[in-house]
């Protein structure tokens, strides 16, 4: 196991535009044939994807990982829906997918929501595109007026286990989106730009929503 162990140095120097296919596929098929020996294989399997981010790191450059935009999409009820987006190219796709296996996305998203938003959040998909959750009671209804508490997004280091923290940094992955849209259900919404912080907001709905609050 101590073979895997990849040494992280600041000195390592990336060099942009090399292909990395051939590795890639050699050590995926070690690993495919390790997983009928005996061991820690979650420990194991970590290991041989730092060692193919590794790779990455010497062959593409380091790219960043941003949302393009997280939309929250309230009903009447006060619940809502979450959309997150983001855009990937070829390569940040394979590093995406590699990065997910060494770190639960999934739970890193619905820890970060819950701890901005101190809701309840289920996450109902994740995928290289998008990721979408369900928010308990994201908006106090009080008759027609809809009011959202203020929300600040924490940062991703302090979501990871401390080993996996450099994973982060090197992929300067950034859970801050561009835009943050709050949609009511009425069609009103308020957009903020590259903001860590979001505004309490205060609604009434539209006379034709009223009835159905």
């Amino acid at each position: 196991r101590e073979s895997l162990r990849v040494l992280h140095h600041p000195s390592l120097t990336l060099h942009p535009g090399t292909e990395t296919t051939g590795y890639s596929r050699y050590l995926v098929i070690i690993y495919t044939s390790m997983i009928h020996h005996q061991g820690d294989l979650m420990q194991i399997f970590v290991r041989i994807i730092v060692l193919l981010l590794s790779f990455l790191f010497l062959s593409t450059g380091v790219s960043a990982f941003s949302l393009s935009s997280i939309t929250y999409t309230l009903a009447e009820d006060g619940n809502g829906i979450v959309d997150l987006q983001y855009q990937l190219n070829g390569t940040e796709k394979l590093q995406y997918d590699l990065i997910t296996k060494a770190l639960d996305m999934k739970v890193i998203g619905k820890k970060e929501l819950e701890k901005a938003l101190q809701r309840e959040v289920t996450v109902t998909s994740l995928t290289s595109e998008s990721v979408q959750l369900n928010v308990i009671d994201m908006a106090e209804v009080n008759g027609t007026t809809m009011t959202t508490s203020s929300f600040t997004y924490v940062p991703v280091e302090s979501l990871v286990d401390p080993s996996l923290s450099w994973i982060v940094q090197r992929f300067d992955i950034n859970f801050i989106p561009h835009t943050s849209t709050i949609m009511f259900p009425d069609g009103y919404q308020e957009t903020f730009t590259d903001a860590d912080s979001i505004p309490t907001i205060i609604h009434t709905l539209a006379s034709e929503n009223q009835g159905q609050v």
